[in-house]
């Protein structure tokens, strides 16, 4: 047991360790700044307060210009009334076949007759939820919105890469190698978004289908 802990567990427990400081050192300023935003943690931050150094990696991210100031403020005024707001997930509704893109792509609609899912109240997507419902994001809070929405689209680790290629993989297999970009491009994403794809009734693809060509109007209206 020795022998083993010695050349092989240990070894290999080493190179793991480097491996993750090798991947992830150097986006640590980052990552600081998405666990200051991560409703988790608002209880420390309304107690302790947000590290003068915070935020900075954040604001360098968001296309407009922002203040990093303006942008703590606004993160601890809406952590000390997010607890409140927490209870209002309750009477949301979240479905991926209502999910639109309103205003500029960032936010999803909801309706009645959406597909109920709870809501966690715990992470950055219930909390961008929260600020599109109330309007929030018009002027309240428009720094802390912006700042939600990259990190919302900011891709923490490679999982999500590496699932797209493994779907690749399936797809364009021995007997599809001669598929277009356009048509790979386009099984991919009906792949990789099956939820959505699931919510969409046929009787509307059906429906649409004619407005893509004439020949397809006069055989199907």
């Amino acid at each position: 047991m020795t022998l083993f802990r010695k050349h092989v567990y240990n070894p290999i427990l080493d190179q793991v360790i480097g491996s993750l400081k090798e991947r992830f050192s150097a986006y640590r300023t980052l990552y600081a700044d998405l666990s200051c935003l991560d409703p988790s943690r608002f209880g420390t931050l309304v107690s302790d307060g947000i590290p003068d150094s915070a935020l900075s990696k954040i604001c360098s991210l968001i296309p407009c210009s922002v203040d990093v100031s303006q942008l703590r403020e606004d993160l601890v005024a809406f952590a000390t009334i997010y607890p409140e707001l927490k209870g209002s997930l309750s009477s949301m509704y979240y479905s991926a076949a209502t999910e639109s893109d309103a205003d500029d792509g960032a936010a999803a609609s909801y309706s009645e007759d959406a597909v109920r899912k709870e809501l966690c109240g715990n992470c950055p997507s219930c909390a961008i939820r929260i600020l599109h419902n109330y309007r929030m994001h018009e002027k309240s809070f428009d720094t802390l919105y912006q700042a939600y929405k990259v990190i919302l689209t900011l891709s923490v680790t490679q999982v999500h890469c590496e699932r797209c290629f493994s779907k690749l993989k399936i797809i364009k297999s021995r007997l599809r190698s001669t598929l277009t970009a356009d048509h790979l491009e386009s099984f991919v994403l009906l792949s990789m978004e099956q939820n959505l794809l699931n919510a969409i009734d046929n009787e509307d693809i059906i429906n649409k289908l004619p407005c893509t060509s004439l020949q397809y109007r006069r055989l199907l209206v």
